[in-house]
Parts: C-alpha cells; sequence; structure tokens
C-alpha cells in the first residue's frame, strides 16, 4: 500500500448519489494508456469503482472475507443480513448496524458457519464503533497514514482488511490489498511473470499508478481473462 499520508477526496467528493469513487475515470484511461497498458480500459471507458454503501459495511466485509473464497464470503454475509438486518419488501433486508451487531453474542453466530474468531472479531469491532471507539466518519476525514495506524491496532484487523476497509469504506485511493489472491493471480497474467509476485513485488509493479492506485488494480481484475480471478479482485475492491 501506497499511501505516502496523502489525504483522499472529501466526502462530498468521495461519496455521490450513486456512491461512485471520485474523481472520475478520465485521468485513470490518460495514465493507463501512457504507461502502455491499454488493455486495462478497452472496452471500459468510464469504468468506475464502486463503494459499500457506507464505511460499516467495508468493515464487515473485510472480516467475512478473511480466509475465505468468495461464495462462503457472500454466503455468510446473507445469514448476517438475514439475522441482523431490518426485514424489507420483497424479499429484500436492510444491512445490520453496528449497535446490532454488538448485541450479539458469539454462540449466536457459529450456527451460521462462523468460525468463533471471526464472530469475535466482528462482534467486538462492531462493539468499538457502536461505544464511539472507532470513528469511521472521523477516519473518512482524515490522512491515509491515520487510518491505516488506527485500524490496525484494532484485534482482527490485519493489512488486507485494513486496505481494503480503506479502499471500498473510506475512499482512499492509493491504497492496494497486497497478497490479495486475484491481484496477484492478475499481475502473473498481465506482466507474464514467472512466479506470483511477493507484497514488494505488487507495490513495485503498481507504483507506477500512485496516487490512483486502486483504479487499476480493480481494472486488471477485469481484464483478466480468468472469471475465477476477476471475481476474487471484485471481492477485495
Amino acid at each position: 500500500m501506497q499511501s505516502g499520508g496523502r489525504n483522499r477526496p472529501s466526502c462530498a467528493q468521495r461519496r455521490g448519489e450513486n456512491s461512485w469513487f471520485a474523481p472520475g475515470p478520465k485521468s485513470f484511461e490518460q495514465l493507463a494508456a501512457r504507461l502502455g497498458h491499454e488493455v486495462l480500459v478497452e472496452g471500459r471507458s468510464g469504468l468506475r469503482v464502486p463503494l459499500t454503501h457506507s464505511p460499516y459495511d467495508a468493515v464487515v466485509w473485510s472480516i467475512l472475507g478473511q480466509q475465505v473464497n468468495l461464495a462462503f464470503a457472500y454466503s455468510l454475509r446473507r445469514r448476517l443480513v438475514e439475522m441482523t438486518g431490518t426485514k424489507l419488501a420483497n424479499g429484500l433486508f436492510s444491512p445490520p448496524t453496528p449497535a446490532r451487531v454488538a448485541s450479539l453474542q458469539v454462540e449466536e453466530l457459529l450456527p451460521l458457519q462462523f468460525s468463533r474468531r471471526k464472530a469475535e472479531y466482528l462482534i467486538d469491532i462492531s462493539r468499538l464503533i457502536d461505544e464511539g471507539a472507532i470513528r469511521l466518519d472521523e477516519l473518512e476525514q482524515g490522512a491515509a497514514t491515520r487510518a491505516e495506524r488506527t485500524l490496525l491496532e484494532v484485534r482482527g484487523l490485519g493489512p488486507w482488511s485494513v486496505h481494503y476497509l480503506m479502499m471500498r469504506g473510506l475512499g482512499f485511493a492509493d491504497c492496494l490489498p497486497v497478497g490479495d489472491t486475484g491481484l496477484t493471480s492478475a499481475l502473473l497474467r498481465m506482466f507474464s511473470l514467472d512466479i506470483r509476485p511477493e507484497a514488494k513485488a505488487t507495490i513495485s509493479l503498481m507504483e507506477p499508478f500512485s496516487p490512483i492506485a486502486r483504479s487499476p488494480a480493480f481494472t486488471y481484475g477485469r481484464a483478466s481473462n480468468s472469471n475465477h480471478e476477476q471475481h476474487l479482485l471484485l471481492r477485495c475492491l
């Protein structure tokens, strides 16, 4: 991750009515062409990176997505939403709130196939948010370095989870899910590498796109010929 202390756009810029990341895609399209990576934008003019509907939703995904495949992460989220969300019309549910998840006991999530640790992590961080010990609104208003430092201190949030949360929930532009299977698989294919890139190599390959590394990370997955890789990356981003 190349945070470098950069601030991301203001909240008004970051979350428009369609919850799309700002700035727009034109600058990335121009940069991709200048770097000789037109394949990333061919047939995808105007593609934007979607954010979660709220920072807390990204918190939930960052924990549910740890060490599991995409299909199982979706299953866990569906079960959690059905248990803790508000039922709406047509079989829909509103997402859970920090307060609702904070009220759970670990044993309530185990029948949903949550591991004990995953349940503990989710409930504990939900309580911190509900009690005001973690202020997601303040983190999204501040510097990337502060957000990263604060989130890494939380039990259950490692580098992958923190970078995911900063990208999809807080809207920081210059972040990478270093070590993610989808990203490394896409880089392996796109750069015709002999071995899967480690963290240092991943950062080096993405450095030319700084300070908007999130956009190429997203489109590398879409440009991959493997649907499996594409979906893994979309899970992260």
